[in-house]
């Protein structure tokens, strides 16, 4: 007789039953769970992840740049005609007629970006740069590695500038007005726009504050046939203009920022402090003959270098604190450019260099055979540019500001 399997019993049949049922929703609540995590992921590539990623590779360009130190200076740049010079972390960039280079500070050159622009203009931030056309329509934001960005704007570019956390501030022409000021983030999302109107002028000064939030737009307009400079306050978290400071017969040249609350305002004739409420704080009328050749900030110190109307056309150069108190004041020959930096302002000739505390006495000066195009004065050093070289002077311990 063929032994026969006897029938299992019907309760243990119903609780095998169970327990799979139960397996097969734990699986798929596991799914759900994995599915409702990508997801999760996904919706923040677009949001929190992409800046992420941005920050990450600045983070990694600082580490290379440290890792793979470069030959040291002096360094063959092949820029004939350095147009400007901008500090970035870790390094430089280098703008000429033809290209964009950018260099770590122990002289290892980082990347080199042709461009075709007739009228290239360079703003830098903290660790990106922006490369655009003057008068042209395009721009392209650069980090130290690679393109971040590249736009067409509709408006004709008039000026750039970048704050430290790499905002990006732009002025262009407007159909709508004399221009507009578009602001965007370091992931280059706009922020904050201005629509500027005739009675606001046409603009020709542009300047971040250091807490990365203020502006400063310089511009000009005329009334009654007379001249009218205007320097207006914006702030990105305010749908109003701060304040507007005006001068009536006179032309402003440049707007720096001392502090978050003193910007300095240098105009044809004369040089005011203007508090974030665009009161004047200061001032310093220049003497009769006197007009501005060039200015550089330093933290909340001046150089001001004012050429004379005379026959020998001699110079003048104005070391000032925040006040514009002058901490020296003494005759130049032969001075074009200046660049104040933490302890002593560097004039530049034709051929050559000079470093001067700010007592006013000499510390040292630099013969070059090549005439001076651009100095970079930071990190305790002093840089100085001409036809397609870039050298170290003897300093001693600096920080500061750039040229060109």
């Amino acid at each position: 007789m063929d032994e026969q399997q006897s029938p299992r019993p019907a309760g243990r049949v119903s609780r095998l039953s169970e327990i799979r049922r139960r397996r097969k929703r734990r699986r798929q609540l596991t799914v759900l769970a994995a599915m409702l995590l990508v997801a999760a992921i996904l919706a923040g590539v677009a949001g929190v992840y992409g800046s992420a990623m941005v920050g990450l590779g600045d983070v990694l360009d600082s580490v290379r740049i440290w890792l793979q130190p470069g030959p040291g200076f002096p360094v063959h740049t092949g820029v004939r005609q350095a147009l400007s010079v901008q500090p970035v972390n870790g390094g430089f960039a280098l703008l000429g007629t033809q290209d964009l280079q950018v260099y770590s500070d122990s002289g290892r050159q980082l990347r080199s970006i042709q461009h075709s622009y007739a009228r290239p203009g360079l703003a830098a931030g903290g660790s990106h740069l922006c490369l655009y056309s003057r008068g042209g329509y395009e721009l392209r934001v650069e980090s130290r590695s690679q393109t971040l960005y590249t736009a067409s704007l509709p408006g004709s570019i008039l000026l750039c500038d970048m704050s430290s956390n790499d905002s990006l501030a732009v002025l262009t022409t407007s159909t709508r007005g004399t221009a507009e000021l578009i602001v965007y983030d370091s992931r280059f999302r706009q922020i904050y726009g201005w629509q500027m109107t005739e009675s606001e002028g046409d603009p020709l000064v542009l300047a971040f504050a250091p807490d990365n939030r203020q502006l400063a737009v310089g511009a000009i307009r005329t009334q009654d046939g007379r001249l009218v400079s205007q320097v207006h306050l914006l702030d990105t978290g305010s749908d109003y203009v701060t304040a507007t400071y005006s001068a009536t017969g006179s032309l402003l040249l440049a707007a720096e920022w001392l502090s978050n609350n003193r910007l300095l305002a240098v105009f044809d004739s004369f040089a005011v402090v203007l508090s974030s409420k665009g009161e004047e704080v200061a001032r310093l009328d220049y003497s009769p003959g006197e007009e501005p050749m060039d200015v550089s900030v330093c933290g909340r110190t001046t150089a001001l270098l004012l050429w004379e109307n005379t026959v020998d056309e001699s110079g003048r150069l104005l070391i000032l604190n925040d006040t514009l108190t002058a901490l020296a004041d003494f005759s130049l020959y032969g001075a074009e450019q200046v660049v104040c930096g933490r302890t002593a302002a560097y004039c530049m000739t034709n051929d050559s260099v000079h470093s001067y505390d700010f007592s006013g006495d000499l510390n040292w000066e630099h013969s070059s055979l090549s005439s001076p195009q651009a100095l970079l004065v930071r990190g305790g050093k002093v840089m100085l540019f001409t036809s397609e070289k870039a050298e170290l002077l003897d300093s001693g311990n600096e920080a500061g500001g750039a040229s060109a």
